[in-house]
């Protein structure tokens, strides 16, 4: 993705919003912790186990046809190590080795760090929920809980950098300042604690019908941290507090906007229609782009319109929708609804919790 100058906000570089996707990748980070921790901290009693069988279903059945026909294309049979690139893609713990972290497809990594992120937020609040007593201890202790993970992750994760680079591992596997450690959980625990710590701070401030000067001055307060925090006080721009906080800010500021139009307009069809197909997009933009880029070049003559990037780049998002679509259509819908029809028939409560 090329770079883009956009100049500066205080301290926040405006124009990195477009450069390797890494103010994207923390937004999405934030964004997973917010909505996932909103049913935790309305109370939901849901089991693990089913958590997770939801967030399988929903992910894996995708991501194994996307495998297929990425070893199909690309003829991956013949790099080496297939076999483990394959088995650890479908475990979705490719992002714990050097040869296999953007081994298929290199956005990919994004899945298996997020996976297990998600398996964290559930076993959390049931380890707490037993540990507290009354709903304002548990969310308390809970808070605090998350603030600690975003405010020790830098520090811990450096550690363990060290730590591996005084240990000389297989290069294959595991590099002091390799693939891994740039998506592993600790380096984004940070963003994604912020997002739950951010689910707690706006169901309090949609409740609070008395003070709405609140749901200006709250976002207005954290964007305006983000931006004057010392950049010299940061080990990371990834780490707690600068960017997750900033974007923290801003979701907060939409999420408390006129409820009722942030609806109609999540609601238009169209906006329906690209949630729907965005996981199998994202699972076979990189393929796209390569072949629109690399594989191709006749189709993209200098004397034609599509050398310029940003049509190549559109063409390469056209074809990434319409195969979204077609993994949606063909593969994650009727799986979706054949098992939430099993769900309602078996555990009718925990289904509607869920909801």
């Amino acid at each position: 993705m090329l770079p883009i100058s956009l100049g500066r906000l205080g301290q926040v570089e405006i124009g990195m919003i477009l450069w390797r996707g890494e103010v994207g990748t923390t937004l999405f980070f934030v964004l997973s912790g917010f909505l996932l921790s909103l049913p935790y901290w309305r109370g939901s009693q849901e089991r693990i186990l089913f958590f997770m069988g939801r967030r399988l279903i929903r992910l894996w059945p995708a991501l194994a046809v996307a495998i297929v026909i990425h070893t199909l294309v690309f003829r991956l049979w013949n790099y080496p190590m297939f076999t483990a690139q394959i088995s650890t893609h479908l475990l979705l713990i490719h992002n714990l080795f050097e040869f296999s972290v953007f081994g298929i497809s290199a956005p990919w990594w994004y899945l298996a760090t997020q996976m297990q992120l998600y398996l964290a937020v559930p076993l959390v609040f049931w380890i707490l929920r037993r540990l507290t007593r009354g709903k304002r201890a548990h969310d308390t202790a809970m808070f605090l809980v998350w603030v600690l993970c975003g405010l020790v992750a830098a520090p811990v994760a450096i550690l363990l950098q060290r730590f591996v680079a005084t240990t000389e591992p297989d290069a294959r596997f595991l590099l002091a300042d390799g693939l891994v450690w740039h998506t592993s959980v600790a380096v984004h625990i940070a963003q994604f604690a912020t997002g739950i710590g951010l689910g707690r701070a706006y169901l309090l401030l949609a409740d609070d019908k008395r003070r709405r000067w609140w749901r200006w001055a709250a976002p207005l307060a954290i964007v305006t941290l983000a931006i004057l925090w010392p950049a010299e006080w940061v080990m990371s721009k990834n780490f707690w507090p600068k960017r997750p906080l900033l974007l923290a800010g801003i979701i907060l500021w939409v999420s408390l906007l006129d409820q009722s139009k942030t609806a109609r307009w999540l609601e238009w069809r169209p906006m329906r229609w690209l949630g729907q197909v965005s996981y199998g997009a994202f699972l076979y933009h990189g393929m796209m782009l390569t072949l629109v880029f690399q594989s191709y070049p006749h189709l993209l003559d200098r004397r034609s319109f599509m050398h310029h990037t940003s049509a190549k780049a559109a063409l390469a998002l056209g074809a990434s929708l319409a195969m979204g679509a077609l993994s949606y259509y063909a593969i994650e819908r009727p799986i979706l609804r054949s098992f939430a029809k099993r769900q309602r028939q078996t555990h009718p409560a925990e289904t509607a919790t869920a909801a």
